[in-house]
């Protein structure tokens, strides 16, 4: 294989599944998260996989390859529940010869780990970010759900250079993660909206925690540490929605500080100070959403241009835009979509852009100046769409995930801060009027760059790294989080 463990002795030909270690599923390739596999009848060229994979938490049972017990490391679930797992390992797994040549991928249902009395644990996951202050190494946060045992933020880095992946793992004693949102001027902060039962009630809270100091400059654990030996966070400050009610979603200012925040809770839009070094929050203003019935906020997002003024929001089908200087309204696009809209995003490169996605399968981008119709609409996943995200640095990129298990990789120039393949400057403008004799450019052509299929359950949340802007990762409800980069063609296309 081209990557390697870091944590364990795997074999060129066969693999202890018992030896690796417990936390989330992540599969690494080159270009793209598969690789082709040899004709029918042939043998497995291990040597042609790019693939790297870790299992965390992962069910040690009925390991097969493309629904086939692979050599020698088949195994029976002795613990419930019973599940299967498929994992691309460098095994000699045979295709029979009536079968047409197949991708290979890594698939792996994450079940279980073991706690600290022995016991199986079972972790879900549904949150995830990019580690936005850090620019320098490619680090994610994934927070797990879980209702019976304590829940973890798994701290993942991936070593491009030498295609390793390590993990850290903390404890997030509070409850089970529903959103993770990383500060953008430390990258030892974040914040976490998670579930807190009291009197017999269940309420959505949400914190602003910091990673232990000793972790902050990227040391990682043995193969032989567990999440019995994982550190616990430690908390700066509560975010109090008491009078408010549940908590939706928590945002950072995106250029600032790292001392506001903006929440949404119910029907409540709130804008958060942190002060004494994140310790304490303070409410400086908030606004209420009326109308008839009960109204309640789903997903929020600041925008980056105009100096960080504005913020959207959607509730139920709507979008709204607020000044956060008066906190009021600013526009509203009433029946964005046919069913709930579930994510907004905002063009960083290109004002006025702001992309959504919904229960109705689209995604739509919207030009905020006139929201009477949306500038283009995609209609590709066959289920909810739960996340959309503009790439960074080349706008023409865009991520969806879906409850249909797909990633999507889009290719939208034509709406892009590119739509010629490149930005207009003033040269080009002077030629343009010395009259040459060059064929006008016409815009690029909009097109799906790839879909990724290497999730099994629905895909809540997609993101893009903050220190490589051609690799992006994907975590499904299963615990599962795939890393995948932009295919080099295009990658050199948008460059060259």
């Amino acid at each position: 294989m081209v990557g390697r463990f870091p944590y364990t002795g795997i074999s060129d030909t066969h693999t202890n599944i018992d030896t690796l270690p417990i936390a989330a599923l992540l599969a690494i390739s080159s270009d793209s998260v598969v690789s082709q596999l040899p004709g029918p009848g042939s043998v497995w060229d291990e040597t042609r996989s790019t693939e790297q994979e870790i299992l965390l938490g992962a069910c040690r049972c009925q390991l097969t390859f493309n629904g086939r017990p692979t050599d020698g490391i088949t195994r029976t679930c002795s613990q419930p529940p019973q599940c299967s797992a498929v994992v691309a390992v460098p095994t000699r797994a045979r295709i029979p010869a009536h079968e047409p040549p197949r991708n290979v991928t890594g698939i792996c249902k994450v079940h279980s780990g073991r706690s600290r009395t022995g016991h199986e644990q079972v972790f879900y996951a549904r949150a995830l970010t990019a580690q936005t202050a850090e620019t320098d190494a490619i680090r994610f946060l994934v927070g797990t759900q879980s209702l019976r045992y304590d829940n973890q933020i798994h701290v993942i880095d991936f070593d491009d250079e030498n295609n390793i992946i390590n993990k850290n793992i903390l404890l997030h004693h509070a409850g089970e993660i529903w959103q993770i949102s990383a500060s953008p001027a430390d990258k030892s902060v974040f914040a976490t909206c998670y579930n807190k039962t009291s009197d017999s009630k269940v309420m959505t809270c949400a914190a602003v925690w910091r990673i232990p100091k000793e972790l902050q400059a990227g040391s990682h654990e043995s193969p032989d540490d567990s999440s019995s030996n994982a550190q616990s966070l430690e908390l700066l400050c509560h975010l109090d929605n008491t009078t408010h009610g549940n908590m939706a979603c928590v945002t950072w200012e995106p250029l600032g500080d790292g001392k506001k925040i903006l929440s949404l809770a119910d029907n409540h839009l709130m804008i958060w100070d942190l002060q004494e070094s994140s310790t304490k929050s303070v409410l400086s203003s908030s606004a209420a959403l009326e109308g008839k019935g009960q109204l309640k906020f789903t997903c929020g997002r600041w925008n980056p241009h105009h100096n960080c003024m504005q913020v959207a929001t959607a509730n139920d089908t709507a979008i709204r835009g607020w000044d956060i200087r008066t906190m009021r309204q600013i526009y509203c696009i009433d029946n964005a979509h046919g069913q709930l809209v579930r994510d907004l995003d905002f063009n960083p490169n290109k004002q006025y852009y702001l992309a959504s996605c919904g229960d109705d399968c689209k995604v739509k981008f919207w030009d905020t100046r006139n929201t009477n119709e949306p500038v283009k609409t995609l209609e590709e996943h066959s289920h909810w769409v739960w996340s959309v995200r503009y790439n960074h640095s080349h706008d023409q990129l865009v991520l969806t995930g879906s409850s249909d298990s797909h990633v999507i990789l889009s290719n939208m120039v034509s709406i892009s801060s590119e739509p010629f393949g490149h930005l207009v400057d003033d040269e080009d403008l002077s030629d343009q009027e010395e009259g040459h004799d060059e064929k006008t450019k016409e815009p690029l052509q909009d097109s799906i760059i790839a879909t990724y299929e290497e999730h099994e359950d629905s895909v809540y949340a997609v993101e893009w790294s903050s220190a490589d802007p051609w690799l992006f990762a994907s975590l499904s409800y299963d615990g599962r989080l795939v890393i995948n980069r932009v295919p080099r063609a295009l990658k050199y296309n948008i460059l060259l």
